[in-house]
């Protein structure tokens, strides 16, 4: 599994200097369009490779109705969150997806207990290394992933660089996780998962908190090294949580393990987005108004309460990685049959 995320991570270094590169050759619209070959590439791999282990090692059905009931709740969810903020919570699209998350959620619910392999086993939930690896992986990804989409409005508007440098520093933290997730597992078959996972979390609360601390002076080797912190932690603490994961259920049931997983990720991801995203626009908002009654100019009010929201949703993140090291320890006590 550490293998599994270093190789993710190494995706991430290769594709952030490459968008930063594309970027600032051909413009931003590229970046998204460079994406496309390389998703084709990878379905048509996925159809061949795992057709052909389906005729090898038949088994049931796929859950489609499950999957549609989920993909909808989770679709209703997060583009309701994130039109709220921009065309307001009282618009009809926002109320209408809104409304319509709860539904699918209850249809989820009432699927999953009818399928004969369901996507979601609502069994794993009585599994403690499944639920405290999903839980600690959603809420450190939902800590961690303001990095995404506040730190490069941090380099370009307050650093002053531009699309090549801030691909050069998140390559800094996708390196630090490529080679941080392989020495991971390496690390957690010899110390023990639990050490590893609390570990990697603390690493990464604590270069949350330090890149906090940054502000229109800092230079850009302090900002490479508070974010390769991120990318040691992050590193370590996935290839743990997928351990502790992989040793808590059987080998038939890796897959919707390693899933839920994987979708407890995806979760904390773009729900930081829309959740965190509203945080920092608040806390700016309120920096703003106690800077313009200071009296100070209002070029400097823009630039000081960005770094001040900038500076509040850091540390929230690092608050919530520390009480995720503080959930994964809880991974010390298995359930009869499981080991560490």
């Amino acid at each position: 599994m550490g293998m599994t995320t270093g190789s993710q991570a190494l995706g991430m270094l290769a594709g952030t200097i490459g968008a930063g590169l594309l970027a600032g050759w051909l413009g931003w619209q590229v970046v998204f369009l460079g994406r496309v070959p390389f998703a084709l590439l990878a379905l048509f791999l996925g159809f061949v490779w795992l057709r052909r282990n389906r005729r090898n090692e038949p088994g049931p059905s796929f859950d489609v109705l499950g999957a549609v009931t989920l993909f909808g709740a989770m679709l209703c969810l997060m583009v309701g969150l994130r039109l709220g903020r921009s065309i307001g919570w009282t618009s009809l699209v926002v109320m209408g997806l809104l409304t319509f998350a709860p539904l699918f959620l209850a249809a989820f619910w009432w699927s999953e207990r009818r399928a004969a392999w369901p996507v979601l086993p609502f069994q794993m939930f009585r599994v403690r290394g499944v639920v405290i690896s999903s839980v600690t992986m959603f809420m450190a990804h939902f800590g961690a992933f303001v990095i995404w989409f506040i730190f490069p409005f941090y380099v370009g508007n307050n650093l002053g660089y531009g699309p090549f440098t801030l691909g050069v520093m998140m390559a800094v933290m996708a390196a630090a996780n490529t080679g941080f997730s392989s020495t991971g597992g390496w690390l957690c078959d010899r110390v023990g998962t639990t050490a590893m996972g609390t570990i990697g979390l603390t690493a990464l609360s604590v270069g949350l908190l330090l890149m906090g601390f940054l502000d229109e002076e800092s230079g850009l080797e302090q900002v490479a090294l508070r974010i390769a912190l991120v990318g040691v932690g992050t590193g370590l603490f996935q290839a743990s949580a997928f351990t502790l994961m992989m040793s808590s259920v059987p080998a038939k049931r890796f897959g919707t393990a390693g899933a839920a997983v994987a979708l407890a990720q995806s979760l904390g991801t773009v729900l930081s987005v829309a959740v965190t995203g509203g945080l920092f626009a608040l806390s700016n908002g309120y920096h703003l108004s106690v800077l313009g009654a200071n009296g100070l100019g209002s070029a400097d009010n823009e630039a000081r309460a960005f770094v001040l929201a900038y500076r509040d949703v850091f540390w929230m993140g690092a608050a919530i990685a520390v009480v995720a090291a503080g959930v994964f320890l809880m991974g010390r006590r298995t359930n009869p049959g499981e080991s560490e």
